[in-house]
C-alpha cells in the first residue's frame, strides 16, 4: 500500500540496536505505519581538519571499519576549529566507539535524529516518501477526537474507613471514553463496575462488567473508535500523571488502546513532578499539564478553575469525599448512588471537548512553531522544548551539537528573571499593600518577540497577529521560549560574527532594539494613563481608566488576558486577583503547601482570600477569624481537629536537603518515626508532635503557645493576609489592635481602630461556607 498522510509519532524499533525506526502516519484511513533504516550517529564536537583527519584514520582500523566517516564543515567557525566528523553506523559498533573515546564525541538517538530530518510534527508522506512539507492546521483538526476520564476508589470494608488517608485508590471502577467525528457528533461509552440498573445515562451506553476488567473492555472500544470515526485527539485532565497509567498498572487486563495493543508509554518525567505520557497511535492532550506550564498564575488549577479562566461555565457536581462515599455505597447495592457518581463521571469527560475547542489548535500551533510533538507542549517544560528547538536548528545548519557544558549553564538561565529585568517594572511600580478597586488589566509582557526579526518570520508569529487574546497570549508565551536562546546569546556567551550567523542581526543592534523596546512599552503607560499596580514574571497588573480592553490587546508590548476590578497585594510581586471568576495570584500561597498549615487554614485561607477580591470585603474576613479561631483558641473551646496537621510522607529524612529539616512536617515525620509512603497527621502538645489518635484524647494537653505563634506570628499566612487588609501602612496603633483581636482579648475600640464598625456576635460568624 502507498502510504499518504502525515508523521503522528517517531519511535525505535529496538532499543538496543537501534537501527530501525517505525513511522506512526495519520492517513485518510485511519492509523498506519511504515519503517526506515536509519543509523545510529555521534558527532565530535569543533576540531581543526587535522584533528578531524586524524581521529578519521584512527578509526578507519579493525574493528570499526565498517562505519560511515564524514568529516563536515562548521560554516561560520570563528576560529581554526571549524571541521566536525560524523560517524554513522549500528549501535553496538558506535557504543564501541564511544566507550573508547567518550571525551571526544556527543551522541543523538536514531529517534531525535529522524525527527530533525524528517521535519517533524506533522511531516507530510506521499506515496511512502516525505515531501518536506507539513500537514496543515486544518488537516490536523479534520481527524476526529475523543475524550476519556476515570474515577477510582479506595478497597474498604466500611465506609467509615474512606476517611484514612493511608488506604491508597487501588481500583478503577468507571471509565468514561466519548469520540467526536468531523461531523461533531459525539457518541458516549461507559466502561463502569457499578450497577446503576440502567443501560443508559445521560445519553451515554453503559457497559457493566465485573471487577479488574475496566481496562481489558475499554481499549477495544478505544480501538474501534480510532478506526471508525478516525480519531487521533484525545482529550484528558490529567492524564498523563493518573488516567492512563492507572488505567495500565491498576487493572488485572492489559490496558493496550493502540492498534495493536501497545500500552501507554512514560516518554518522559522529571520525578513525581511530571509525566509525558504517549499512546502510539493517538496525540495526548493533558490540559491539566498544559495549564502547568502557561498557565502557571492560576494558583489553584483543577478542571473547574481552568474552565472559569478560559470562561466555560463548569462546576464540579461533587467534592471527593461525597464521591468516595457513594462510589462505596454503588458497590454495595445503592443503584441511586451508581447513578451519580457515574454521570458525575460523564460530565467531566463531556467538558473536555469545549477545552479541546479552545487549547486543541493552539497546541498544534505551538507543537509546529517549537518543533515538538503536542504532548511535549502540554508536559514538557517551554525551556527544555526550547533547548532542543536550538540544538536542531543549530545542528541542521552547522553540523554541531551543543557542548555538555553550554547545556547545562543554558538550563541555569533564568529567562524570566532577565526578561523581567528589560523591562524593570520596579523602577516604576511601588506596589502598595491593601485591597484596591477600580479598573485592572491582566497582561502578559511582551518585549522580546518584536526585537528579534527572524521571529516575525516563526509559524506562531502570525497565529499571534490574528487571534484570540487567549490565543495571543499562549502564542506569545511559546514564542519567548523562541526567544530564549537568543536572549541567552546576547550575553557575550558566542562571538559576534556567530550572533549575527545565527540570528540575522548584529548583537549591538539587537541590544538597542531591547532598550527601544522599553522606552516603547513605559511611553504605551504614560500616553493611556495606566499604572502598573504589581507584576510577577508571568503577568503584569496594570490600573487605568475603564474601556482601554482594545487599545492594550492592540499594543506591541502587552497581551491582554483579562480585567479585574479588585486587586489584593501584599507588596511587589505579591498579590491576588481574578479574571472570568479564576483566580490569578503572584507570591501568595491560596492553598499552601501540604503540612506547613493546618486543616483550618488550608480551609480557610483559600476562602478568605476569595472573599477579599471577589466582593471586595474588609468587614467579615478579621470577624470570621476572630469568631472561629481567635477567640476559641484564647478560650481553650476550639475543635481539636480543626488544630490538625496532615501530609504524605514521600521521601525518608536522611533522603532530604539539610535546609528542609527545620520545616514543620519534616520534624514531625522524624518524632513521629513515619516511613516514606505514609499519610501522617499530628497535632501539637507541650511543644512535641503528637499522632492523630493520641491528639483527639480530651486528657492530651493542646500547646496553645504553639498554634497562637503559628497562627497569628508576624509570619504567618493569617497575620500577614490580615495585615496586608487593615494594616498595610504598618500603623502602631493598628498593629496593636489587630494583636488583641488575635488574641481573643479586643474591646470595641480595637475593632473601631481597625475600621470595622460591626463585630459579630457569637455563633454568627458562619459566613463562609
Amino acid at each position: 500500500m502507498s502510504l499518504t498522510g502525515f508523521v503522528v509519532r517517531v519511535l525505535p524499533i529496538n532499543t538496543q540496536k537501534g537501527r530501525l525506526a517505525e513511522i506512526v502516519l495519520q492517513t485518510e484511513q485511519g492509523p498506519a505505519t511504515m519503517q526506515i533504516d536509519a543509523p545510529q550517529i555521534i558527532t565530535t564536537g569543533k576540531l581543526s581538519p587535522a584533528e578531524a583527519e586524524a581521529i578519521k584514520q584512527r578509526l578507519s582500523a579493525y574493528p570499526f571499519s565498517e562505519l560511515n566517516l564524514t568529516t563536515m564543515q562548521v560554516p561560520y567557525a570563528s576560529d581554526k576549529y571549524h571541521a566536525v566528523l560524523h560517524v554513522f553506523g549500528d549501535r553496538d559498533k558506535i557504543k564501541e566507539v564511544m566507550r573508547r573515546n567518550r571525551e571526544i564525541f556527543r551522541t543523538i538517538s536514531v529517534n531525535e535524529w529522524l525527527k530533525w530530518h524528517t521535519n517533524f510534527p506533522f511531516a507530510k508522506v506521499d506515496v511512502g516518501k516525505f515531501t518536506g512539507g507539513q500537514a496543515t492546521l486544518e488537516e490536523l483538526l479534520a481527524c476526529g477526537d475523543c475524550a476519556l476520564d476515570i474515577e477510582t476508589n479506595k478497597k474498604v470494608a466500611c465506609e467509615e474507613e474512606l476517611a484514612n488517608p493511608d488506604i491508597l485508590y487501588t481500583e478503577v471502577n468507571t471509565a468514561v471514553y466519548a469520540r467526536r467525528d468531523v461531523s461533531g457528533a459525539l457518541r458516549k461509552e461507559i466502561v463502569t463496575t457499578l450497577d446503576s440498573g440502567e443501560g443508559e445515562i445521560g445519553g451515554a451506553v453503559l457497559h457493566l462488567i465485573s471487577s479488574g476488567k475496566v481496562g481489558e473492555t475499554l481499549d477495544g472500544i478505544m480501538r474501534i473508535g480510532r478506526v471508525k470515526s478516525n480519531t487521533l485527539w484525545l482529550h484528558t485532565f490529567n492524564g498523563m500523571s493518573f488516567d492512563l497509567l492507572s488505567l495500565r498498572e491498576l487493572e488485572d487486563g492489559e490496558f493496550g488502546p493502540a492498534q495493536y495493543g501497545d500500552e501507554p508509554k512514560i516518554t518522559a518525567h522529571v520525578g513525581d513532578f511530571s509525566k509525558r505520557v504517549e499512546i502510539k497511535d493517538f496525540i495526548v492532550l493533558d490540559y491539566y499539564a498544559f495549564a502547568r506550564q502557561f498557565l502557571q498564575f492560576l494558583p489553584e488549577k483543577n478542571l473547574e478553575a481552568v474552565c472559569k479562566f478560559t470562561g466555560l461555565e463548569f462546576t464540579k457536581a461533587l467534592g471527593y469525599d461525597v464521591l468516595g462515599r457513594l462510589i462505596f455505597r454503588a458497590q454495595h447495592g445503592d443503584r441511586q448512588a451508581a447513578r451519580t457518581a457515574i454521570d458525575y463521571a460523564r460530565a467531566d469527560t463531556e467538558v473536555l471537548f469545549s477545552l479541546g475547542d479552545i487549547f486543541k489548535p493552539v497546541i498544534a500551533k505551538i507543537a509546529q512553531g517549537l518543533e515538538t510533538s503536542p504532548e511535549a507542549v502540554c508536559a514538557t517544560s517551554k525551556k527544555q522544548n526550547a533547548f532542543r528547538l536550538w540544538a536542531r536548528r543549530d545542528f541542521c545548519a552547522t553540523n554541531v551539537l551543543a557542548s555538555e557544558y553550554m547545556t547545562n549553564t543554558f538550563r541555569e538561565f533564568d529567562f524570566l528573571e532577565e526578561k523581567l529585568g528589560l523591562f524593570n517594572p520596579g523602577e516604576i511600580c511601588r506596589p502598595k499593600a491593601g485591597l484596591h478597586k477600580g479598573t485592572f488589566y491582566i497582561v502578559y509582557l511582551n518585549t522580546l518577540s518584536p526585537v528579534f526579526d527572524f521571529v516575525q518570520q516563526e509559524p506562531l508569529a502570525d497565529a499571534a497577529a490574528s487571534s484570540t487574546d487567549l490565543e495571543r497570549y499562549l502564542y506569545l508565551h511559546a514564542l519567548d521560549a523562541v526567544c530564549e536562546q537568543p536572549l541567552f546569546d546576547i550575553n557575550g556567551r558566542i562571538p559576534d560574527k556567530v550572533f549575527y550567523a545565527k540570528y540575522g542581526q548584529a548583537r549591538e543592534y539587537t541590544k538597542r532594539r531591547l532598550a527601544d523596546m522599553q522606552k516603547e512599552a513605559r511611553y504605551f503607560l504614560d500616553i493611556n494613563e495606566l499604572r502598573i499596580a504589581n507584576y510577577s514574571k508571568h503577568i503584569v497588573v496594570l490600573e487605568g481608566r475603564p474601556g482601554l480592553e482594545s487599545t492594550i490587546a492592540a499594543s506591541g508590548s502587552f497581551a491582554l488576558l483579562g480585567t479585574s476590578q479588585a486587586l489584593f497585594n501584599f507588596g511587589a510581586e505579591e498579590f491576588l486577583t481574578q479574571i472570568n471568576r479564576a483566580f490569578v495570584s503572584s507570591g501568595i500561597s491560596v492553598s499552601g503547601r501540604r503540612g506547613d498549615r493546618m486543616r483550618f487554614e488550608r480551609e480557610s485561607i483559600p476562602n478568605l482570600l476569595k472573599q477579599i477580591v471577589m466582593h471586595g470585603n474588609y468587614e467579615t474576613p478579621l470577624q470570621y477569624v476572630y469568631e472561629q479561631l481567635a477567640k476559641p483558641l484564647a478560650d481553650g473551646t476550639i475543635g481539636r481537629k480543626l488544630l490538625l496537621f496532615e501530609k504524605k510522607v514521600k521521601r525518608e529524612v536522611s533522603e532530604m536537603a539539610i535546609t528542609t529539616h527545620n520545616r514543620k512536617s519534616v520534624k514531625a515525620q522524624r518524632v513521629l518515626k513515619a516511613p516514606a509512603g505514609k499519610t501522617i497527621c499530628w497535632g501539637y502538645s507541650n511543644s512535641l508532635p503528637v499522632a492523630e489518635q493520641d491528639f483527639l484524647k480530651p486528657e492530651t494537653p493542646i500547646d496553645y503557645k504553639f498554634y497562637r505563634k503559628h497562627l497569628f506570628g508576624g509570619d504567618s499566612a493569617l497575620y500577614r493576609i490580615l495585615s496586608a487588609l487593615y494594616n498595610p501602612d504598618n500603623n502602631k496603633e493598628r498593629r496593636t489592635a489587630m494583636k488583641h483581636i488575635l488574641c481573643g482579648r479586643s474591646d470595641m475600640q480595637d475593632w473601631r481602630t481597625l475600621g470595622v464598625t460591626q463585630p459579630l456576635q457569637n455563633g454568627q460568624a458562619r459566613l463562609f461556607t
